[in-house]
């Protein structure tokens, strides 16, 4: 894909840059990034790039569909700002296939995994921001909100007020979930539902 839908087409000789570039963001798929943040990355490993050449290559993965960027919006006003930004891979088997057994843990894939999900069902994605808070995805379509926090498991008590908080935090009436991996529902609280992933498409209908 990325020599047929983007060197090709794009006459760019330097495929391992995209290559090297592709990593990296499938890697740090659900982390807050930058184009600045690639660049140091690139010149860390001896790759003198310029700002515009990496996020140029970053806008040619992301129209190829490679990956996807999810911008940060304002809880309260609303506002999308630019700059950091998530990057999630179309398909969870990139990062088992570049980083098998590397550690990297269920949460980044779950994360990534309920994103695709809301895009399957036709919603803009956001990552929330607001009062020192993150909110993993603001998914809208049409006249509907939803806000979802992602934790593998909430049986840990700890855990489960952490992920709750910046949902508790927000003061409107749209439909706010925890979505976790546990073969338990946690019951309601504040209106904000426990939903098990495997049943998360039934909510976004």
């Amino acid at each position: 894909m990325i020599i047929r839908d983007i060197a090709e087409r794009n006459n760019i000789r330097d495929i391992p840059l995209l290559d090297v570039l592709f990593a990296w963001a499938v890697k740090n798929a659900s982390g807050l990034i930058s184009v600045q943040s690639a660049v140091s990355y690139l010149r860390s490993l001896g790759r003198k790039v310029s700002y515009d050449t990496a996020a140029l290559c970053l806008g040619y993965l992301e129209s190829a569909f490679l990956i996807f960027r999810v911008r940060r919006c304002s809880i309260r006003s609303g506002a999308v700002t630019g700059g950091n930004a998530k990057y999630y891979p179309c398909d969870l088997a990139f990062r088992n296939y570049l980083y098998r057994g590397s550690g990297c843990g269920d949460g980044p894939l779950l994360e990534n995994a309920v994103y695709l999900e809301l895009r399957r069902h036709g919603y803009d994605c956001y990552t929330g921001y607001g009062d020192g808070r993150e909110i993993d995805f603001i998914g809208i379509r049409g006249d509907r909100k939803v806000y979802i926090q992602t934790a593998c498991s909430l049986a840990d008590e700890s855990t489960a007020r952490r992920e709750y908080a910046p949902l508790e935090a927000i003061r409107d009436s749209y439909e706010k979930y925890v979505v976790s991996m546990d073969d338990f529902t946690l019951p309601g609280n504040n209106g904000i539902r426990n939903i098990q992933a495997w049943n998360l498409s039934e909510v976004l209908d």
